[in-house]
């Protein structure tokens, strides 16, 4: 590691289970704000500015960048699928789909799947509680929106970690690429 920037930018403190991601998010900000980064093959953007003006900037179109992954690795029934997902449109489609989510989602009334969302709270808190601590992150935000969506889709909790290792490219289901 290099002793001017003390911290290695290729570990993701993000991951379930780092103790404490936010100093390390202040130290890269102050550090370096925008770097490369092998583990993602991408550029890491840590300052709001840059991530807006990033968004905002035509010629990092989203649709571009699946082209150039086609042309890469061909045709792929995950690249049709991305075409039409909202994160891999530009504008002004992705305008016109978000707004359609975002109303899809203030008509949806959540208060049916209420005890639903209470009883996968519970579960997870009576997991830990034979511990005797929680990782907030790893053991409750980090696996309770996929099972509460999965509830809300009528998906069985059962496939949720298979469907997160193929989101995810994870092999071993731990939504971790890294143990891949």
């Amino acid at each position: 590691m290099n002793p001017l920037f003390p911290i290695d930018p290729e570990t993701d403190p993000a991951l379930p289970g780092h103790p404490d991601p936010y100093p390390i998010y202040h130290q890269l900000r102050a550090l370096k704000p925008v770097f490369w980064s092998s583990a993602v093959n991408g550029w890491v953007l840590l300052r709001y500015a840059d991530a807006i003006a990033y968004l905002s900037d035509r010629r990092f179109s989203r649709q571009a960048y699946l082209q150039t992954l086609q042309q890469r690795y061909g045709d792929s029934p995950i690249l049709e699928s991305q075409r039409r997902e909202i994160v891999f449109t530009d504008p002004p489609q992705h305008k016109r789909l978000r707004r359609l989510a975002d109303l899809a989602n203030s008509l949806q009334d959540s208060t049916p799947f209420r005890p639903q969302i209470e009883r996968l709270v519970n579960q997870k808190i009576d997991q830990v509680q034979a511990r005797g601590e929680m990782d907030l992150i790893a053991d409750l935000a980090e696996p309770l929106p996929p099972q509460v969506l999965a509830r809300w889709l009528g998906v069985p909790l059962a496939i949720v970690p298979s469907l997160k290792a193929w989101r995810t490219g994870d092999s071993k289901g731990t939504g971790n690429r890294a143990n891949s």
